[in-house]
């Protein structure tokens, strides 16, 4: 019997990982140019590296067949050594330069434009949307090589923080018009806990923001949403007493769930911009919704926050995507790329209605979604 066990423990350890790498090494690979800028830095941000586990898993290689290095291939902030960090983005490029960048490049995406906090002081005062910084923002040559590569119909995926300052507001109305698109100028995020004493991830900057309009109180201790805009007025809505659901949930519609293979309800529990699209080329994929008690209803409708909002906006011709949240933040380093059928092991471990992992939301939503955009585009492209 034992003999058995342990036949069995040796299988399980060695020759099941070896099929499944064996299976993924006979998937044929796919070559596709893919521009990846992330102007944020920060020692726990894994969204450029979680795009490119992604990318190595479905064996997208670039046109000389070698895989993609987050490091190396990437745009974005580089860091040198542990005090010091390098942009490495396409401000200083001439306009034949661009040209050329979007001739080479079949997909853009943009994960995050914030760049370096400046002042550490401001930083705990304020969201970090609105933190002074350097090296971030959307350019103006970004928008140009933007608009080139929408011109030549290539793919082009956005994410949360594209048009929140440090882009100024004259180059986020460029990014709108470009792009059919309305920030209302609120940002938000769910919290497990808004007990100042026990959730150290809970920024100071909202807390004090808050207490400055509310005779220096902050009554809060459950889970909850906290809504912020641009002008720095701070909205909380706190599970059993202003929410139903203590995160927002984003929510796909019937056609969409068998088109992207997403599930129709997931929490979401990341922060996320509040958008508005009126360009009938746009439409909606999935919607957050945020379930609130009468009080909760009362709360939003002061503020005038909707209860309703886009989740993810998409061009009816398949080549422009703008993810209304922190989709790729996965918070969590990711391992064995090159073994077949991870996906599908991860989205049994983690339940898709977890309020307590990231992971949760990255495995359901933002895998099949981004893996079926770039199929579709593979298929299809110019």
């Amino acid at each position: 019997m034992k003999i058995i066990n342990k036949f069995s423990l040796l299988i399980f350890i060695f020759i099941i990982p070896f099929v499944l790498w064996i299976w993924w090494v006979l998937t044929p690979s796919s070559m596709m140019n893919v521009f990846v800028m992330n102007k944020t830095f920060n020692s726990e941000n894994s969204e450029s590296a979680a795009f490119k586990w992604l990318l190595t898993h479905n064996k997208y290689k670039k046109s000389d067949r070698h895989f993609y290095s987050s490091r190396n291939d990437f745009y974005g902030i580089k860091k040198i050594d542990h005090t010091r960090h390098q942009m490495h983005d396409i401000s200083a490029m001439s306009e034949s330069q661009l040209d050329s960048l979007s001739d080479y490049y079949d997909i853009a995406y943009y994960m995050d434009t914030y760049g370096i906090i400046q002042e550490k002081k401001k930083a705990k005062e304020l969201p970090k949307s609105f933190v002074l910084s350097k090296n971030g923002g959307f350019d103006l040559n970004d928008i140009a090589f933007l608009k080139k590569m929408k011109e030549k119909k290539k793919l082009i995926i956005t994410e949360y923080n594209l048009l929140a300052p440090p882009t100024s507001k004259e180059n986020r109305i460029l990014i709108e018009n470009l792009f059919g698109l309305k920030w209302t100028q609120w940002i938000g995020s769910y919290f497990s806990s808004l007990d100042t004493t026990n959730n150290k991830e809970l920024p100071e900057w909202i807390v004090q923001l808050y207490k400055n309009q509310h005779n220096n109180q902050w009554p809060f201790r459950n889970a909850g949403i906290v809504f912020v805009h641009s002008n720095q007025t701070v909205v909380v809505l706190e599970n059993n007493i202003d929410l139903i659901n203590e995160s927002p949930v984003l929510t796909t519609f019937t056609g969409e769930q068998r088109r992207w293979n997403l599930p129709e309800k997931i929490n979401y529990l990341q922060w996320f911009d509040i958008m508005e699209t009126s360009d009938t080329n746009n439409h909606v994929i999935s919607t957050f919704q945020i379930k609130t008690t009468i009080k909760g209803d009362s709360l939003l409708s002061i503020y005038r926050i909707p209860s309703n909002f886009p989740g993810v906006i998409e061009t009816n011709n398949e080549r422009f995507y703008y993810f209304c949240g922190n989709f790729a933040d996965i918070s969590e380093e990711l391992y064995l790329s090159n073994l077949k059928f991870i996906p599908e092991i991860k989205k049994m471990i983690y339940p898709k209605n977890s309020f307590r992992s990231k992971q949760s939301f990255y495995w359901h939503y933002y895998y099949p979604l981004i893996k079926k955009i770039l199929n579709n585009y593979y298929q299809k492209k110019p």
